[in-house]
């Protein structure tokens, strides 16, 4: 793998140029720029896969996810099923669309397969309630508390989905987004955990979310490779530091940097700055 990458890299005669490297975190990757002396962070994108995949191990959001799954599922292998999925669409005047399937590693996927759920909610109980195709008779049913869950899940969920299309942009630099979305997600989830009128198993589910994010971003503002974009970026500039002394830290590498200086290994209780700023 070491191999691969650093002859990759020097075909394309790019090979001096590399400051870092964004990567996923399969062992082998990450073990494969360490012994090419390649400095990485994660991807963004796969963090908030991360956070958003242990989130959904609470029981209530598992038990939804699982019984939509499997209804897709069903739906996509009984042509039978679908065709009076497509029925019911035409009789309810909506667009004839069909229904998405979860795609393991990747959580927007999932987001996508929910949202449609919802979007059709009418046409899907009336095809449970009243369909003949074997594949559905064995699918349990979704019942008013997983059909709650999951509006509510499609609504809380959907500044990680922005954040997620905003840093996969492929025509556009994503490194200055980072810090900013970052710091924005941690700030809106922690005001919404004290929203009043939330179920208990919601505020769990927004509690685990926040607690992940603030494990996962806990160094991103030590990051030199995401923090001075983000300071020469126009419209974010000094937003995005969750404290003065951070951003005066970052500012001071702006000021000094040295081309292909690693970025200080993060401070001794940066996850405590995280939690006081954000919990």
């Amino acid at each position: 793998m070491k191999d691969s990458i650093l002859s990759t890299l020097e075909a394309t005669k790019i090979a001096s140029k590399i400051v870092w490297v964004t990567s996923d975190s399969v062992s082998n990757i990450l073990w494969a720029l360490k012994d090419a002396s390649l400095q990485n962070n994660l991807c963004f994108a796969h963090m908030l896969n991360t956070i958003v995949q242990h989130a959904l191990q609470s029981s209530e959001a598992l038990a939804a996810v699982r019984k939509v799954k499997d209804l897709v599922k069903a739906v996509h292998e009984s042509s039978k099923a679908a065709n009076e999925l497509w029925q019911i669409q035409t009789e309810l005047e909506k667009p004839n669309v069909a229904l998405i399937q979860e795609v393991e590693m990747r959580w927007n996927s999932t987001y996508d397969m929910l949202a449609r759920v919802q979007d059709h909610k009418d046409d899907i109980r009336q095809l449970m309630l009243g369909t003949k195709s074997e594949g559905l008779t064995s699918v349990e049913p979704i019942f008013p508390r997983d059909w709650k869950w999951i509006e509510f899940a499609v609504d809380v969920l959907k500044p990680v989905l922005d954040a997620t299309k905003k840093v996969s942009g492929e025509k556009y630099i994503t490194g200055s987004i980072v810090l900013p979305e970052a710091t924005s997600l941690l700030a809106f989830y922690k005001q919404t955990l004290n929203e009043t009128g939330l179920a208990k198993e919601e505020k769990d589910f927004i509690a685990a979310l926040h607690a992940k994010m603030i494990e996962e971003f806990c160094d991103i503002e030590d990051m030199r490779v995401l923090t001075i974009p983000a300071l020469l970026e126009p419209q974010f500039k000094k937003f995005g530091f969750g404290s003065s002394e951070k951003l005066q830290a970052a500012m001071r590498r702006l000021k000094t940097r040295n081309g292909r200086s690693p970025s200080p290994k993060p401070a001794h209780g940066v996850k405590a700055h995280f939690k006081r700023n954000f919990q």
